[in-house]
């Protein structure tokens, strides 16, 4: 499986594009192009779109979401078919501007589409001979979203599955990085199968220590479990500097969203204290 297998950014932008057309009168290819040869005067703003231009626009046929000149020219086109005698729009059209700004969005999602598949490409050749061992992943915010072994097929073809575009289980765009652990030498050991159960076992219990709660009493991981764990590999799929971006944002908004909670949690706290009888005793006493 490769991450081009997924839902094509362009496709959405696409479908956008579709349901603007029947939103206005849904006009045939034929006609959006013949408007935009009509509007678009030499050295003019907007650009003359064929027959076939304007179909593939609406199919997503292209590698990218089309230009913000094609959008301007298919709205303007659009919106003359649908009242001829109003003056021609511009650039700064709310119409425009909604579907530009959708078109930076797909154009952005397509970008990141290619970095994941390039990257997972090389974490996946990393492993492709090797059937011994563990691998994570982990969303955009750090948590850990999936922790799985493979003793009996290649280690690519557990992450494959894992990433299963069909999965009901793992969004695929939410994963930001791989991290393996391999154990190549066990080959042909008869313990393999029982020392990378183990190995899953301790990686859980790791996650769980670190994400857990206080209140949740966990039992102590054992010394000789940590030693026993190989050292890893990261491979991200979202490059470094976005991921880093993403994660200082959701740091931020979840301490934000922590404040505001204990500022209405206290709040609550001091009506509770204060019955409207004055002199009460407080709840719970």
């Amino acid at each position: 499986m490769a991450w081009g297998s997924e839902r094509s950014p362009v496709i959405d932008f696409a479908r956008e594009l579709s349901a603007y057309r029947a939103e206005h009168g849904a006009p045939t290819g034929e006609d959006i192009s013949t408007a935009t040869g009509l509007l678009s005067p030499a050295g003019g703003t907007g650009e003359y779109l064929s027959t076939g231009r304007v179909s593939g626009v609406m199919a997503g046929t292209s590698t990218n979401p089309p230009t913000n000149s094609v959008i301007f020219s298919f709205v303007r086109a659009i919106l003359h078919l649908q009242n001829p005698s109003a003056d021609p729009i511009t650039e700064s059209h709310p119409d425009v501007v909604e579907l530009q700004a959708l078109r930076t969005r797909a154009y952005a999602r397509q970008s990141l589409g290619t970095f994941r598949e390039r990257h997972l490409r090389v974490a996946l050749d990393a492993v492709a001979d090797v059937h011994h061992g563990c691998f994570a992943l982990y969303a955009l915010n750090g948590a850990t979203l999936h922790i799985g072994r493979s003793t009996s097929e290649s280690l690519a073809l557990r992450i494959n599955a894992a990433l299963d575009p069909n999965s009901q289980v793992i969004d695929r765009e939410s994963v930001a990085e791989i991290e393996l652990w391999l154990l190549p030498d066990l080959l042909d050991d008869p313990t393999a199968e029982a020392t990378v159960a183990h190995l899953e076992e301790t990686l859980i219990r790791r996650t769980l220590h670190a994400s857990a709660p206080e209140t949740l009493r966990l039992p102590d991981l054992a010394v000789s479990d940590e030693s026993a764990v190989p050292a890893s590999r990261i491979f991200p799929l979202i490059d470094s500097g976005t991921l880093l971006a993403i994660r200082e944002a959701l740091r931020d908004q979840a301490a934000e969203l922590a404040e505001r909670a204990n500022g209405i949690h206290a709040r609550t706290e001091s009506l509770f204290k204060h019955s409207p009888g004055g002199g009460q005793p407080e709840c719970g006493s």
